[in-house]
């Protein structure tokens, strides 16, 4: 059975081609010279099925390996889980007004996604939704995000993002890890900063990460010890905070980083030379 012929002949709901258009279901609008899909447009969906497009050594995902954009259709609420995972060719996204949840894994491995923004309505970002997707260009997240799970970001080379929304209070497990692109970061209302361990610490190894801004939300259960381990440039951490507040915290000694000779770049609030978070987004920093 040649490709075509599979797309059309999937089942009821699950696909379409040569110019059909599915109440529920999805279009090719164009091929390679081989004769793999490499353009779809989606119709109908609030929630795609796990691991509908994802790319993995079997003759049925197989035919996905070469897409290369995907329109999702309005309506469209959450991508489900694992559905474009390891799709390498993906390199555009169109997203629907409508999403609000990207789900676990839905493009991980996607290492030519070079996305720099997310439609402002989305609010969850599931477990390792982007992880190693080292192309990935983010300069911002959504205003209205309130939740960004483990290892979102994990591995994102190319993130530029300078400032966590304020609906988001906790930094998970690895979120972040190997983003060396990141040169400074602020979190306004964030109570917890993950890392119990040098091996699924937030910041992990967040080498070009310079400056910090931390809002008075964070709490002392909230700082773990190895939040920033591996950050070796950050030469400075804006604390909102009194230092009295700060110092009393358990693993302030180590300043976050299982490093005591750091804790002189920590700036709290009664501090000479504290910056307020306004001041501090305003900077430019090479």
């Amino acid at each position: 059975m040649n490709i075509i012929s599979y797309l059309l002949g999937k089942n009821s709901s699950g696909g379409g081609g040569g110019g059909d258009t599915p109440t529920i279901g999805y279009v090719v609008n164009s091929f390679n010279q081989n004769g793999y899909p490499i353009e779809i447009t989606t119709y109908g969906y609030t929630t795609f099925p796990q691991y509908f497009f994802k790319y993995i050594n079997s003759n049925v995902s197989k035919v996905y390996q070469y897409l290369t954009k995907v329109s999702l259709n309005e309506g469209l609420t959450n991508t489900g889980d694992n559905v474009f995972d390891s799709c390498s060719n993906l390199s555009s996204v169109i997203f629907p007004t409508t999403l609000e949840i990207l789900g676990t894994s839905v493009f991980a491995g996607c290492t030519n996604l070079a996305l720099t923004s997310l439609p402002n309505n989305i609010k969850r970002l599931y477990n390792y939704s982007f992880n190693n997707c080292t192309n990935l260009a983010l300069t911002s997240l959504p205003s209205g995000l309130i939740q960004i799970g483990n290892s979102v970001f994990s591995n994102c080379i190319n993130l530029a993002l300078t400032t966590i929304p304020d609906g988001v209070t906790q930094l998970l497990n690895s979120v972040f890890v190997g983003c060396t692109k990141l040169k400074k970061m602020s979190m306004n209302n964030v109570t917890t900063i993950n890392g119990s361990s040098t091996s699924n610490s937030a910041f992990q190894n967040c080498t070009g990460l310079k400056q910090v801004w931390i809002g008075s939300a964070i709490t002392n259960n909230g700082f773990y010890r190895y939040s920033f381990n591996g950050c070796s440039n950050l030469e400075k951490m804006y604390i909102n905070l009194p230092r009295a507040t700060v110092e009393g915290f358990t693993n302030y000694q180590y300043a976050f980083m299982n490093d005591t000779s750091k804790t002189g770049i920590i700036v709290c609030n009664d501090d000479e030379g504290f910056i307020s978070k306004a001041e501090f987004d305003a900077l430019v920093i090479e």
